[in-house]
């Protein structure tokens, strides 16, 4: 009889996810390799498989826990593997470096402490899917090199939007806490 694990694993929706963790090698290799069309392509074949993933798990009515886990987790491999490259190579100001790993490691642990003292996972909402796109869109949009004044605005834009989803999320996780 197979697992509940092997059989989530084998969903559609979450082995996009996987792919979207695994995506993260090729992105930094082509934008050290100074790839952009390449890097380019991947950023955007992953944002669809970011999109693509709870689509179909809604769909083919294919939620699971494991599913709950690995979309966010690829989220933030994704996106540190990205803004430290980018980084590296000079796109992105260390201060917007530092506001995504902070908020990300302390979602991430926060989800983990949650889950252990309820049995119950946090899972993404609204607010944080539209902050990880303007996310995105400034850092591709910094890799792309536009206008540095629109960088800037799109930049303080994204650090409100990731504040604002910390907050909410902080607010969920005291309210789960307290519930259980």
């Amino acid at each position: 009889m197979e697992t509940t694990y092997r059989r989530q694993l084998r969903m559609v929706s979450n082995q996009l996810s996987l792919a979207r963790i695994l995506l993260a090698v090729p992105t930094v290799l082509a934008m050290i390799a100074g790839q952009k069309e390449i890097a380019v392509t991947l950023f955007f074949v992953s944002a669809a498989t970011d999109y693509l993933d709870g689509f179909i798990a809604r769909r083919r009515n294919e939620v699971s826990e494991l599913g709950k886990i690995v979309d966010p987790l690829a989220d933030k491999i994704y996106v540190a593997a990205a803004v430290v490259t980018m980084l590296l190579l000079g796109f992105v100001p260390l201060w917007l470096v530092l506001v995504v790993l902070a908020r990300d490691i302390a979602i991430l642990l926060g989800g983990l402490y949650i889950e252990q003292k309820t049995g119950r996972l946090l899972t993404s909402n609204w607010t944080g899917k539209w902050t990880v796109g303007l996310l995105s869109l400034t850092l591709l949009l910094s890799y792309l090199e536009i206008d540095p004044t629109i960088l800037t605005i799109l930049s303080v834009l994204t650090t409100i939007m990731l504040a604002y989803s910390t907050i909410l999320y902080l607010r969920t996780a005291l309210a789960t806490l307290r519930e259980s």
